[in-house]
């Protein structure tokens, strides 16, 4: 057998000995690291030798004794001692560890450990290599060249399962249900929002795709997870149309609202109310019904008309009985030319600071009799005056436009 040993720090040498281990018959030797030579182990010492398999020609076997300052004086303290760092020593590159045995100092044998089906790297020992020595090529969004640096980034940029806040897009790229795929390769991607209580209701929010490659695939929100069933909103691209479907507690029995459409049965209030705001926080505003017509004349907002039957259009209104231009029943929502069509408010709230500046909370509102469109504080008193109360008011420059479609002249 033929044992190594340093002569100075990473230097080996080497001799051949017909014992198990470096000494001779019944002495036991270990390399003193403070001298670099080899000392014989105490009576009631301990020392490890190390066993490996070489390509050597001459000697098959080789042996690395305890390297430390001095013996073990227990056989546990032997039992800690590390594997020999023997790769890049120029001993032999093809060596692989086989067995450690350990010897007391008088040359009685205490115990061995088997390594043949555990030391798989040459040199002895199970090779440890650290992550960031390991080279990484860089793929998608990591930019790390190591894999110990491609593992941090991943666990930064990762999501967690549970309560991620996500600053920037998620791409949903394929269906979560079954979805036939067409001749196009379309499919309808969507996100399934599980109840965890199973009486509740599932929901699905994604596309419903149709075959072709346009751009008018439908956006929805479902109780289904097949596109186009049990669809409670849905979103036309190429319309801007959302509809909007509620379910009144009887089986196949919804009331849809389009913006392009309106509603397709009618909307039951169900003991609930229609609120209007009364806080309006800008200008030319308003919350009510509200209708389109085509105006006969050029109107601005906050202007009132009354509808003309022979021209069938809306024109302003005026309280006198002299050009019959009454009584007032909209509100011009959207300043007009002659013969275009605008927004006209029939009942609800309303904010102008050109109409209604002067306007208190509870101020009766009149139809003016002087000038067209307008309105004043105080009824009407001269003959002939057409005195019809329009609303009231809300605070400065808001009202709540309710006309009284029936009105005195004074005589």
């Amino acid at each position: 057998m033929r044992g190594w040993y340093q002569v100075s720090s990473g230097v080996y040498t080497f001799a051949d000995y017909a014992t198990p281990y470096l000494g001779t018959a019944g002495q036991p030797q270990y390399l003193d690291t403070d001298t670099y030579t080899l000392t014989n182990v105490g009576a009631t010492d301990f020392a490890r030798y190390w066993v490996y398999a070489a390509d050597d020609t001459t000697r098959h076997m080789y042996i690395i004794p305890t390297q430390a300052a001095t013996a073990y004086n227990n056989i546990v303290t032997a039992r800690t001692e590390d594997t020999p760092e023997v790769l890049g020593l120029n001993i032999n590159a093809d060596m692989k560890l086989l067995y450690s045995f350990i010897y007391k100092g008088n040359g009685e044998f205490q115990e061995s450990e088997d390594y043949r089906t555990s030391s798989t790297v040459p040199g002895g020992g199970v090779e440890t290599i650290p992550a960031g020595s390991v080279s990484f090529m860089p793929t998608g969004d990591v930019a790390a060249t190591d894999v110990q640096t491609a593992i941090g980034e991943v666990d930064t940029e990762k999501a967690a399962l549970a309560g991620a806040d996500f600053t920037g897009a998620v791409d949903v790229a394929d269906a979560l249900t079954a979805d036939s795929v067409t001749a196009d390769a379309v499919e309808d991607p969507a996100i399934f929002y599980d109840a965890l209580d199973a009486q509740d209701t599932d929901w699905y929010t994604g596309t419903n795709a149709d075959a072709g490659a346009s751009s008018d695939d439908a956006w929805e929100i479902r109780t289904s997870a097949t596109p186009g069933t049990n669809v409670f909103m849905s979103i036309d691209p190429i319309t801007g149309s959302i509809s909007a479907t509620s379910f009144d507690g009887t089986v196949g029995a919804f009331t849809t609202i389009s913006a392009s459409t309106g509603l397709s049965a009618d909307l039951p209030y169900n003991e609930v109310h229609q609120v209007f705001n009364n806080t309006l926080t800008s200008d030319n505003i308003a919350s009510g019904d509200i209708i389109t017509v085509t105006f006969g004349e050029s109107v601005v907002f906050g202007q009132c008309t009354y509808p003309n039957a022979t021209e069938d259009e809306w024109m302003l209104a005026l309280a006198t009985n002299v050009a019959a231009k009454h009584p007032c029943m909209g509100v011009v929502l959207e300043s007009k030319a002659n013969g275009e069509s605008g927004k006209l408010l029939l009942r609800g709230t309303i904010r102008d600071a050109t109409y209604f500046s002067s306007v208190a909370m509870g101020d009766i509102i009149y139809l003016s009799d002087s000038s067209a469109g307008n309105y004043v504080l105080a009824a009407p008193g001269d003959s002939g005056d057409i005195v019809q109360i329009v609303g009231f008011g809300l605070g400065t420059n808001i009202i709540f436009f309710s006309p009284d479609y029936t009105y005195v002249e004074i005589p």
